[in-house]
């Protein structure tokens, strides 16, 4: 199995700005909600963004929140294969491809006919 996977969290967060301030959008004519970069848990991945109405930068709540990354869509293609390979643009040199995820040599010890007989067999194994 291959897939074309790019590294969300470094390209579109901390490139663009997103780890400081935020505008998310507009709640109803006249009341924005921005968010502001607080922490960061790099145990759990998460994000700690607290959350603003404007005009009057009313604080609502603080949200923890956990982006998919390349190294963590790996991971869980690991569940499913017991050989992951990464290849970053920088080797593979394929335009408009960014990392590449290979994976190899299926684990199969939950097939798709088990999941369409009894879908909480993820569960129980």
């Amino acid at each position: 199995m291959v897939m074309d996977e790019s590294d969300r969290i470094f390209n579109l967060f901390y490139r663009v700005g997103y780890k400081d301030f935020l505008v998310e959008g507009e709640l109803r004519e006249g009341l924005t909600v921005v968010s502001v970069h607080v922490g960061y848990d790099e145990r759990k991945g998460m994000f700690k963004r607290a959350i603003y109405t404007l005009p009057g930068f009313t604080y609502v709540t603080t949200l923890g929140l956990r982006f998919w990354d390349v190294a963590g869509t790996s991971a869980m293609a690991w569940l499913f294969f017991k050989e992951v390979d990464l290849i970053p643009p920088t080797t593979h040199k394929v335009p408009g491809l960014a990392h590449i995820i290979l994976l190899a040599v299926p684990r199969r010890k939950i097939l798709p006919e088990d999941l369409k007989i009894d879908p909480m067999l993820l569960r129980s194994t």
